[in-house]
């Protein structure tokens, strides 16, 4: 039976059997506006776009009734929150924010150490899996073993927080540096790296962000962020023009390469960027 994931605030949830994910919306958990996936999507869809799963929301809707008429105050106010997240999401949106002049550091590759972790991977097109996931920062002796170890190829995605696109490691500048095999190069395509460029107490923490939503995503990043605290950021979009962003640190990934964020404010141009490209609309 197929696994299906869905979405909660800036985090994949999942895999889970097709019932229990019919239980979330028949009570209420999910709603008609929730994303969802499964092996076989070429992107997140709403539950409303999908006949099979939106049929549920109607008991949903028939136990939320009951629940209104049992319940009073912040009861209610609780259970409507619980629903839905696209209602506090759509408070966010549209909200000009000023792009900070927040410059990323350049990087020398002709002088880069084997041990400086500067490098991010892309994971998922390699394999022939339709998601793909960032990882990161390596540094070239960590590339050069997980080469040997087979557990990226010539096919898999890397770059720098410099670069404008993805390449493969087989068209990457220093290849020699993590396999002396020949490798031929690949016919792939793919969208553009998301970099975010903080300001953390007067100084820039940089990197990849991965499992890019309208709520958040996970920031990889080797410096040490605050929890909890309002930072103001760019987020910069392959060679689109920077975006101001601000957002809070939620939590530290359990492997400790990055960080859980939240938006607390989304312009309306970059909120229209991640609906067209990961098509969620």
């Amino acid at each position: 039976m197929a696994q299906w994931y869905y979405v909660e605030g800036s985090e994949r949830i999942g895999p889970m059997e097709q019932t229990a994910l019919e239980n979330l919306i028949a009570l209420g958990t999910l709603n008609l506006e929730s994303y969802v996936w499964r092996k076989g999507f070429p992107n997140w869809v709403k539950v409303k776009d999908i006949e099979e799963l939106a049929v549920h929301t109607e008991s949903s809707d028939a136990h939320s009734n009951a629940d209104d008429v049992a319940e009073s105050g912040s009861a209610k106010s609780d259970k409507r929150e619980r629903r839905t997240h696209s209602t506090e999401q759509a408070q966010i949106y549209d909200k000009e924010i000023k792009v900070e002049n927040i410059q990323s550091r350049q990087i020398n590759l002709k002088n880069i150490s084997s041990l400086d972790k500067e490098f991010y991977i892309k994971i998922g097109a390699d394999r022939e899996e339709s998601v793909e996931v960032e990882y990161g920062p390596y540094a070239l002796d960590e590339l050069k073993k997980m080469f040997a170890q087979k557990r990226i190829n010539e096919k898999t995605f890397i770059a720098t927080i410099n670069a404008d696109k993805w390449v493969t490691l087989a068209d990457f500048d220093l290849v020699e540096k993590i396999t002396d095999t020949r490798l031929i190069k690949p016919h792939l395509t793919t969208n553009d790296p998301v970099f975010l460029r903080a300001l953390v107490d007067g100084e820039v923490a940089e990197g990849i962000v991965r499992d890019l939503s309208l709520g958040g995503g996970q920031f990889l990043t080797k410096e040490i962020l605050p929890l909890q605290k309002k930072l103001k950021a760019n987020l910069v979009w392959g060679n689109r023009k920077a975006i101001g962003v601000h957002f809070i640190v939620t939590r530290r990934l359990e492997d400790k390469s990055g960080y859980v964020v939240r938006f607390i404010t989304l312009t309306s141009n970059l909120r229209a960027l991640i609906e067209n490209v990961f098509q969620l609309e």
